[in-house]
């Protein structure tokens, strides 16, 4: 690859890193304040629950299907960041890759 790919690849690098940054700041609010979430609505499940046993409320309460649909929705948050997030990762290397190559071509050394 030469260095003109290199400058074109690194430019497309950086518009997709604009491009995610919302979805990927989206993301990261949601991985992050969904663990409480799904606290509260155990919480909330469990005092609903017919059983006197602490264990036994709990193990109601992950039964049910607003609490799985409630985990399903975090297992899939969880894949869509990490996957945004290695996308970013990997313009962000391209971009870097280019600016050592960029300082390189600036001081005439070939490329």
């Amino acid at each position: 690859m030469n260095f003109q790919e290199m400058t074109v690849k690194a430019e497309k690098a950086i518009i997709d890193l604009q491009k995610s940054e919302e979805e990927y700041a989206r993301l990261r609010a949601l991985k992050e304040t969904e663990p409480e979430r799904l606290k509260i609505l155990l919480a909330s499940l469990k005092l609903e629950s017919p059983e006197t046993s602490d264990n036994k409320a709990e193990t109601w309460a992950k039964d049910r299907e607003e609490y799985k649909q409630a985990h399903s929705d975090h297992v899939e948050i969880l894949e869509d960041f990490y996957l945004v997030q290695a996308k970013r990762m990997t313009a962000e290397t391209i971009v870097e890759v280019w600016r050592s190559l960029n300082a390189a071509h600036n001081r005439g050394n070939p490329i």
